[in-house]
């Protein structure tokens, strides 16, 4: 992998820095969510590194917005959710920067890459995951429109995808999209391809299973892919021992805000939040993230008292070879030192499968370390090992310039308008029970701090569109972000309010 993408890699970032001229300081987003210097960059170390730009942003993001709530310290979920695929993660904000858990290896297209990555979770679900029926069931991906031919609605042919299903039922207005589409990218998204596409599909399903309406088929389709996606949140949280129900789900992805309610509700999670860039998050979070250095060796001893001198010995080596890098680079001034945090992998001497724990070389031994992997087991396996000889797998050093080089985003309001007395309506879908009931469609910027929407209603900006389902409120924090917080009714079952008028007939 290296030797493959490396020229590629290399020929690239030259590029950029003589365009940006060398008094400009390049520093690159790697796997495990740090930047560093080109001079220090493997290219297997970045191939992750689009969401890891989203997990970045999105912890960053969601900490500022459980501070400015007033809310302590929650675990974080992430729901990225873009064309062809979504990625999630899990972060446990309670336990600070140890929460930055790092995976030693992934595969990839079939190969095992030795590279630190976040562990983050991908699943074929996204906007332009194609919908057909196999003459048994409806199928919702793996396949993907891509971006050529795109959804139906992009008028280039294209299959009936999820895009499609949010369009037939309200839940993205072909007035909130850009007239980019067409031969000429002049011309609006086509709703009427969109319309016929359900139909003749409902027409075949309706061979099968009759009475199957397009806007049920459609709600159906999008019930298959949150139910996909919430599996592959489960997989990263509750399947490794961590309770959701007190989670913050921050939504991000230019198709994250039309189903977040959603899952979170199949997830039973109360909170979601949604920053003003949500559409764009992973490139926010490269200028979140911090300039850092990972360095590691493989021991492989036995957890014993004679084991420790070599392991700090080790650790002092690892850490005097990041500073002279640093230094090298003109990242730290000479006698600085770096920020440093040092973690072990264990693992029982039968197991392959090791535990990060934190630790303090001239503080914590033997016994110490022992009491942390027995607790981080039972969290993640359900008991605790019992007579087992333990293995240091791996010993990981991390450095941090004092003035890091990233960091220096800041979060700004979307460009605050006057509110008005009230927003438009546009048709939505609401279930077979309700039917079309008009709700009103927010801009963004015509949001004020401080204000609260009652679902059901729609909030467009330049990259997303946020569905706010019946039984959610949401309140616009100071930097334009929007917390979602669902109501007792909903979360006991209740109803959408019967006195809201309904509209008998369809978005056209």
């Amino acid at each position: 992998v290296e030797a493959a993408v490396a020229p590629v890699l290399r020929r690239y970032l030259h590029q950029v820095q003589r365009a940006l001229g060398t008094a400009t300081r390049l520093r690159v987003m790697r796997s495990s969510g740090a930047l560093a210097a080109p001079e220090l960059l493997l290219a297997k170390d970045t191939i992750l590194s689009g969401p890891a730009g989203g997990m970045v942003g999105a912890v960053a993001v969601g900490r500022r917005a459980l501070a400015a709530a007033g809310l302590p310290p929650q675990p974080i979920v992430g729901f990225d959710m873009g064309g062809t695929s979504t990625d999630v993660f899990h972060f446990d904000g309670r336990r600070g920067d140890l929460a930055w858990e790092r995976s030693p290896a992934t595969e990839i297209a079939g190969l095992v890459l030795q590279a630190p990555m976040l562990p983050i979770h991908t699943v074929a679900a996204g906007g332009g995951s194609v919908l057909r029926f196999d003459g048994r069931r409806l199928q919702v991906g793996p396949v993907s429109a891509g971006a050529d031919p795109g959804p139906a609605a992009y008028r280039r042919g294209g299959p009936l995808t999820i895009t499609d299903a949010n369009v037939l039922l309200g839940r993205l207005p072909l007035a909130a999209l850009p007239a980019v589409f067409g031969p000429k990218g002049d011309q609006a998204a086509d709703g009427e391809a969109v319309r016929r596409g359900f139909a003749e599909l409902a027409l075949e399903m309706n061979a099968v299973a009759p009475g199957i309406r397009p806007e049920r088929l459609a709600a159906g389709a999008l019930q298959i892919a949150i139910e996909t996606m919430a599996e592959a949140l489960r997989r990263i949280s509750i399947q490794r021992g961590h309770d959701l129900r007190e989670a913050l789900l921050v939504s991000y992805g230019g198709a994250g805000g039309q189903h977040a309610c959603r899952l979170a509700e199949v997830l039973a999670v109360t909170r979601v939040l949604l920053h003003p860039l949500a559409g764009v998050l992973s490139a926010y979070g490269l200028g979140m993230a911090e300039q850092r250095l990972l360095l590691e060796c493989s021991p492989r001893l036995p957890l014993r008292p004679d084991s420790l001198p070599l392991l700090r010995q080790r650790c002092a080596e690892l850490e005097q070879q990041g500073l002279a890098d640093l230094r090298r680079l003109g990242d730290l001034a000479e006698g600085a030192t770096g920020r440093i945090g040092v973690q072990l992998e264990l693992r029982a001497a039968g197991s392959e499968r090791g535990l990060e724990v934190a630790w303090l070389p001239d503080e914590q031994g033997v016994e110490d370390l022992q009491r942390a992997f027995s607790a981080a087991h039972l969290q993640r396996f359900g008991y605790r090992p019992v007579g087992e000889d333990w293995i240091v797998e791996r010993l990981l050093v991390e450095l941090a310039p004092p003035a890091v080089v990233g960091g220096q985003a800041v979060a700004e309001g979307p460009g605050w308008d006057a509110a008005p007395l009230a927003a438009p309506t546009t048709p939505l879908w609401l279930g077979e029970a309700a039917g079309w009931r008009p709700v009103p469609l927010w801009q963004r910027s015509q949001l004020q701090p401080q204000q609260r929407l009652e679902g059901p209603a729609l909030v467009v900006d330049a990259t997303s569109t946020t569905v706010l389902e019946p039984g959610w409120q949401a309140l616009v924090l100071a930097d334009g972000a929007l917390l979602l917080e669902r109501d007792g009714a909903s979360a006991a079952g209740g109803g959408v309010d019967q006195a809201v008028e309904v509209v008998e007939q369809g978005p056209d």
